[in-house]
């Protein structure tokens, strides 16, 4: 099964008009479910982002949209344990969702990981790299 395939439920097939101003950045060999939280976190973070780009070590796996989430899956509010119907206190251990914004436009990059060796840069070229915000 490709990357792409195993992903297909949270992208959106019909292209976005415009390229989207936020990034989520997936490690290689992510999980379905991995990549459903930090989506799910992304949005819940930024009410203004309307469309999401998903890479997957550098590789663009598809986009998505609030709207075609919302479609999709209805009334869907998730929680640590759900799937085993377990709950534990607290934030998850397994990841953090750091964002890096460009500072001179809205261009935004998630990412469930950090390396100072690959800070995201902006979409536009002349912005040169972006900065980690809270």
């Amino acid at each position: 099964m490709s990357a792409t395939s195993e992903f297909d439920d949270l992208l959106d097939p019909e292209p976005p008009a415009q390229r989207p101003r936020t990034v989520l950045c997936l490690p290689p060999g992510s999980s379905l479910f991995v990549a459903a939280n930090a989506l799910e976190e992304v949005l819940q973070r930024d009410a203004t982002v309307t469309t999401v780009a998903l890479n997957m070590a550098e590789r663009q796996l598809g986009t998505t949209s609030r709207a075609f989430l919302s479609d999709r899956f209805p009334g869907v509010t998730r929680s640590v344990g759900d799937a085993d119907r377990a709950s534990q206190p607290g934030e998850s251990t397994q990841y953090r969702l750091l964002r890096f914004q460009c500072s001179q436009c809205d261009h935004q990059v998630f990412r469930t990981f950090y390396d100072e060796r690959a800070i995201p840069a902006c979409a536009n070229a002349e912005h040169g790299s972006m900065v980690l915000r809270k």
